[in-house]
């Protein structure tokens, strides 16, 4: 009894330090991110690892300021409410009729509920910016702007919804492929 005690013991602390491990392999990039937020540029480049030389708060207000965060936040939360309130009501609705109706297409619709939560949207993705629905688009080191695909370019409201407004100063040349039927409106002003 006392040898299964021991062992037992032995197993848990096994565990334990597996654990701690574990949870300084997650914690530590969380920890030099939140350090690497107080530094200065010139702080960041010479000494990425150590501790700042002084706690530098103006970084935080020029993301506030600079990305827009006030605005991203109100935008983030406006979209979570309105996902959550209609992904429970379509979510419960479909839930009870599949689960307490039986109809023709009910293992049909089952099985790509399955699917839709077994395969995530981004696994489908390969990583282009998407510019229409068969379009994309590069922008390389020279400031060459090429877009590529088939089909017509979407329209926007305003010339800050396309996606390379951010880039839209280092833009020297544009080149649209042959398969692009039409450049969208407020593509670029």
């Amino acid at each position: 009894m006392n040898k299964e005690t021991t062992k037992s013991k032995l197993v848990k602390a096994l565990i334990y330090i597996f654990l701690v491990f574990m949870a300084i392999l997650y914690l530590a990039p969380l920890f030099w991110v939140f350090l690497v937020s107080f530094k200065t540029n010139k702080e960041i480049f010479t000494n990425p690892f150590g501790m700042p030389e002084s706690f530098n708060l103006e970084n935080f207000t020029f993301a506030w300021t600079a990305g827009k965060l006030g605005t991203a936040t109100l935008n983030s939360f406006i979209v979570c409410t309105v996902t959550l309130v209609l992904s429970l009501i379509i979510g419960s609705m479909a839930a009870f009729a599949i689960g307490r109706l039986r109809w023709k297409f009910s293992n049909a619709a089952l099985t790509y509920f399955l699917i839709g939560m077994m395969i995530p949207v981004t696994a489908m993705a390969d990583g282009t910016p998407i510019a229409g629905s068969n379009l994309s688009y590069t922008l390389d080191s020279n400031g060459t702007l090429t877009i590529s695909g088939t089909g017509a370019m979407p329209d926007w409201e305003y010339t800050s919804d396309t996606l390379w407004y951010d880039e839209r100063e280092n833009i020297k040349n544009v080149i649209i492929g042959d398969g692009v039927t039409s450049i969208g409106m407020a593509a670029f002003y």
